[in-house]
């Protein structure tokens, strides 16, 4: 099952259940940034960043995001994603 989100903050455990995901533009241009390590007393968490859109200078999605509970994503500008669980595969 796939769900469509836009710009936004977006924190594991709370907004979105735990697991891996993958996230497909259907449109639009924007900058997903994702937490990058733990929050202290400071407001400045480092976060790493890639540029999402339709656009031919922009990637098109972002596979296996997954992070601790409590960590965040964020997505900014007009960028429309489709969010969906990773499947696993299945080793016998």
């Amino acid at each position: 099952m796939a769900t469509i989100i836009g710009a936004g903050k977006y924190v594991f455990g709370e907004d979105i259940p735990m697991g891996k995901y993958n996230l497909k533009v259907i449109r639009g241009n924007g900058r997903l940034s994702i937490q990058a390590e733990a929050a202290t007393d400071s407001d400045d968490i480092d976060e790493d960043f890639i540029y999402l859109g339709d656009d031919n200078n922009y990637a098109k999605s972002y596979t296996g995001l997954s992070l601790p509970e409590g960590w965040y994503f964020s997505l900014d500008g007009n960028v429309e994603v489709e969010i969906s669980k990773s499947k696993m595969l299945e080793i016998e």
